[in-house]
């Protein structure tokens, strides 16, 4: 049951956002009633609450097996990265519209959450990735690490925003996600390659 609830929740907040999706639809749209939410949740916050954390882990059970390793070559560890993004993407949709709305204007619920998420990741891992890059050499040191952790982070998780700016000015024309993680990795590498 909570599963259930769980999607429908996800799904409903990705499409019309928090504030406007109320217990009643949520329990509509899982074919349950109002009161399970309560029971389960102990209210929409508590659901919301859940379905962000829920978003979280399966994030972090993804990006497990991507760790920054000092024998890796950084442009192979930035592709590996924005690969990994579009993974847990594709399996989770709603993330990424959730993400967009919340990036906007961070909920004190989205807050908590990212700050628990990058407690649990060991810290700003793009940090951790951008000072690796810097110490092999790389890319150039003269930018600011947090600011290029904060592009990455752009990139890789409001993609869907270039993708409808794409569909609104070019409908007939096929946006391939694919090639859009593929690019990122190299575009940022050799961005910000060491002038030799």
């Amino acid at each position: 049951m909570r599963e259930i609830l769980l999607k429908a929740a996800m799904t409903l907040f990705a499409k019309h956002g928090y504030e406007k999706v109320t217990i009643k639809a949520i329990a509509e749209e899982a074919g349950v009633t109002s009161g399970m939410i309560s029971y389960y949740f102990g209210g929409k916050g508590g659901l919301y609450r859940e379905v962000l954390r829920s978003l979280f882990l399966a994030y972090e059970r993804r990006l497990a097996g991507f760790r920054v390793d000092g024998e890796k070559d950084c442009a192979l560890l930035l592709k590996e990265y924005f690969a990994t993004a579009r993974k847990i993407y594709e399996e989770n949709p709603d993330f990424a519209t959730i993400i967009c709305r919340e990036g906007a204007d961070p909920s004190d619920e989205f807050r908590t959450q990212l700050r628990e998420h990058e407690e649990r990741m060991g810290g700003d891992y793009l940090k951790h990735l951008i000072r690796h890059c810097i110490d092999s050499g790389a890319i150039r040191s003269d930018f600011p690490v947090h600011i290029l952790a904060r592009i990455l982070s752009l990139n890789a998780n409001y993609y869907r925003i270039p993708i409808s700016l794409h569909d609104t000015l070019h409908p007939h024309e096929a946006f391939d996600v694919r090639e859009y993680f593929d690019l990122l990795g190299e575009l940022f590498i050799s961005g910000l390659k060491k002038n030799v």
